[in-house]
C-alpha cells in the first residue's frame, strides 16, 4: 500500500474511534515490545490495537500471530463445556458422497458425541427437527467427540424426512441444540435491543429497514423507536425494538448485533426477547433461500391476464355507434391475434350489420354497431425488421443490378 493511502486509512480509523458513542483509544503496534505491552495491559472495550500487515509481502504477519497468542481468553470454555449443547452453524454442505448432509460451526456450549440426538433449526416456518450425529471431523480428522470452543463439521441425518426438503433449506444462522434440555426450542420474530448509531446520513425513524447481522445470520429487519419519536442521529444511543421481515430466528439475550443500510451503521446488544401471538406479514422465500425479485409473482398471488399493447377491447353501450380506424376496412383481414376471438363472438355475422356506401378515397370509414372499441396505436411508425447487414446486402444487389442493366443497354446501343 502506498504511504499516502496508509496514512489516510489510519486517519480514518482514528476519526471513527473518536466519534460519539465509540470513544476508544487508538494504540498502534509497531514491534514485539508494543505487542507484549498491549496484550498484557489491554483494557476491555477501551483500547483498540492496530497492526499494519501486508498479505503480499508478509510484513508484520508474524507480529500479528504473536499478539493473538498473547491475548487472554475471553470465554471460560471449560465452564461452558458443562452447559447444554449449542452449536452455531456457519457452513452447510449438501449431497456429500456417502454422507449426504454436513453442517459446520462453532461449539458454543456443551460436548457433542457421535450418536447424539439434537434439534436442528429454525427453518422458514420457525420449526426445529430432530437429527442424529453420524460423524464428527475437526480439521479433517475424524473424532468421537468435540467440546466447547472448537470448530467442527457434523454429518447429520433425520429419520423423519430428508433434510434437503426443509422449507427454506439449510442455511447459516441455524443452531444445533440439546434435545433433552430444550425439547421445544423457540424462534423469535421481535426483540428489544440497546443500540448505538455509529453513523447516519439522515434521521432514523420508526419502520427504518436495515440489514441485521447477528449470531451468524443476516436478515432485513424493521426498527421501532420507543422513547425517541423525533428520530436517532449519529452518536446517539437508544432502546429500540427490531422485527424480522422474512422469518423468525434463534436469538438469546446478550447477543451482539450490527445493522447496516447504505452508509448508516450501528451496533448493539439484545436485552429482551418478545413473543408475538401472530407472525407479522412477511415475504416468503423462494427455493434455495433467496428473496423474491421485485415485481415477481409469489405462490399465493393471483395470476394477471396479460393485455395486448396493440389492440384492446373495451365494453361500451351497444346502442351507440363507433367508427373503426380507417386503416381497417370491411374487406381486410384482421391479423392481430389479440381480441380476434372477442370480435367473432360479439359480431358473429358481419353481413348482418348495417352497411353504408361511403367513398373511402376521401378517408371516410363505414360505421359499425358493435359493443367493442378497437383501440389501435396512432403514434409511431412500424419498425423495419431488417438488420443493418441485410440492408447493406440488398443495397449492394440493387447497385449490381443497375450496373448490369446499364451495361446491357450500352451494348445494345453500340451494336
Amino acid at each position: 500500500m502506498d504511504s499516502s493511502h496508509l496514512k489516510n486509512t489510519l486517519k480514518s480509523i482514528r476519526t471513527l474511534l473518536k466519534q460519539p458513542g465509540v470513544r476508544k483509544h487508538f494504540y498502534h503496534i509497531r514491534d514485539e515490545d508494543d505487542a507484549i505491552v498491549s496484550a498484557k495491559s489491554i483494557k476491555p472495550n477501551r483500547t483498540v490495537p492496530v497492526i499494519c500487515v501486508s498479505n503480499i509481502t508478509g510484513e508484520n504477519l508474524g507480529l500479528l500471530r504473536k499478539f493473538l497468542n498473547l491475548l487472554p481468553v475471553r470465554r471460560e470454555w471449560e465452564t461452558l463445556a458443562e452447559l447444554p449443547v449449542q452449536v452455531a452453524i456457519d457452513m452447510v454442505y449438501l449431497n456429500v458422497p456417502e454422507v449426504k448432509t454436513v453442517v459446520g460451526g462453532l461449539v458454543e456450549q456443551g460436548c457433542v458425541y457421535i450418536g447424539d440426538a439434537l434439534t436442528l433449526g429454525p427453518d422458514e416456518e420457525g420449526k426445529f427437527r430432530q437429527v442424529t450425529i453420524r460423524g464428527i471431523q475437526v480439521k479433517r480428522v475424524n473424532v468421537k467427540k468435540v467440546e466447547a470452543g472448537a470448530h467442527a463439521c457434523f454429518a447429520v441425518s433425520s429419520e423423519e424426512e430428508e433434510l434437503e426438503g426443509i422449507p427454506g433449506g439449510l442455511r447459516k444462522g441455524m443452531v444445533l441444540l440439546d434435545l433433552k434440555t430444550e425439547p421445544t426450542p423457540e424462534a423469535y420474530w421481535r426483540f428489544e435491543a440497546f443500540i448505538t448509531i455509529l453513523f447516519a446520513s439522515g434521521t432514523i425513524q420508526t419502520n427504518f429497514q436495515a440489514l441485521l447481522h447477528c449470531h451468524g445470520f443476516r436478515q432485513k429487519a424493521r426498527i421501532f423507536l420507543l422513547n425517541d419519536p423525533s428520530g436517532l442521529r449519529t452518536g446517539e444511543r437508544a432502546l429500540v425494538q427490531f422485527e424480522f421481515m422474512f422469518q423468525s430466528e434463534f436469538i438469546r439475550e446478550g447477543m451482539h448485533l450490527v445493522f447496516i443500510e447504505g452508509s448508516t451503521k450501528g451496533i448493539g446488544s439484545i436485552t429482551r426477547l418478545i413473543r408475538v401471538d401472530q407472525p407479522p406479514e412477511r415475504t416468503r422465500f423462494n427455493s434455495g433461500n433467496t428473496r423474491p425479485r421485485l415485481g415477481s409473482r409469489t405462490k399465493d398471488s393471483p395470476l394477471r391476464k396479460p393485455t395486448s399493447p396493440l389492440v384492446s377491447a373495451v365494453p361500451v353501450d351497444p346502442s351507440r355507434i363507433y367508427d373503426v380506424s380507417c386503416s381497417i376496412s370491411r374487406n381486410e383481414e384482421i391479423t392481430t391475434n389479440t381480441c380476434v376471438s372477442d370480435i367473432n363472438q360479439q359480431v358473429p355475422n358481419q353481413s348482418a350489420l348495417p352497411q353504408k356506401q361511403v367513398d373511402t378515397s376521401e378517408g371516410e370509414c363505414s360505421p359499425l354497431q358493435s359493443p367493442l372499441i378497437l383501440q389501435m396505436p396512432t403514434e409511431g411508425k412500424p419498425k423495419n425488421t431488417q438488420s443493418k447487414r441485410e440492408k447493406r446486402h440488398s443495397s449492394t444487389r440493387k447497385e449490381k443490378k443497375q450496373m448490369n442493366d446499364d451495361e446491357a443497354s450500352f451494348n445494345i446501343y453500340s451494336d
